[in-house]
């Protein structure tokens, strides 16, 4: 049987791993969950599963949101932005400084990794680049940076896919010059291939 003292230390113990996960300003929202999703805390460890009756739940910079199969979220910025999971999803929100002051001073940065599965993606602000603004989703093998526009991104089998639906994204292999491509066109990077440009809109 363990003693108060020992218990308490226990405790001590665990306290600032529960600290890491939730201080600070949450990245963003969980607005609308089907199915089941969960969240992992910055050591990979469950913080939270959420369901269908789960709303407006925040999550942190550094935490991992995951989709099951069959399952589908909706995450929301402060700057309005959306981003759509779709089942089998798993994206790790690496930096999202995106606040009402970072807005007016033209310094917002997104920072995201798509580990593995497919999403869609709103952006309704501008990214001012040239003012050092990012807004970038990195895949093992690629990175897509835009302004202000709606792709969908997916990685499968080491091949990442981009389909642009509105505005422009650049398109790159991780670590190279890459391209830019706009709204109807679809690109495609697999093994060590540069962007592929596979349909061009009229």
């Amino acid at each position: 049987m363990r003693t108060p003292s020992a218990l308490l230390v226990t405790l001590l113990g665990l306290f600032p791993i529960i600290l890491w996960a939730t201080e600070g300003t949450p990245a963003g929202v969980v607005e609308r969950v089907e199915g089941k999703v969960t969240v992992l805390d910055p050591r990979g460890a469950l913080r939270l599963t959420l369901s269908a009756k789960d709303q407006e739940i925040s999550f942190y910079e550094a935490e991992t949101l995951e989709s099951a199969a069959a399952s589908r979220a909706k995450l929301r910025f402060a700057d309005q932005s959306q981003i759509l999971l779709e089942p089998g999803t798993s994206l790790t929100v690496r930096q999202a400084s995106m606040g009402a002051e970072k807005i007016i001073r033209q310094q917002k940065q997104f920072q995201g990794a798509l580990n593995r599965g497919k999403m869609r993606v709103e952006i309704n602000q501008r990214y001012a680049n040239e003012k050092g603004e990012k807004f970038e989703v990195h895949t093992p093998n690629a990175v897509a940076g835009v302004r202000g526009t709606i792709f969908i991104l997916e990685y499968q089998g080491e091949r990442t896919t981009l389909q642009v639906i509105r505005g422009r994204v650049h398109f790159a292999r991780a670590g190279q010059p890459g391209g830019e491509f706009i709204a109807g066109q679809t690109s495609e990077i697999a093994a060590e291939a540069q962007p592929t440009l596979k349909s061009r809109s009229e």
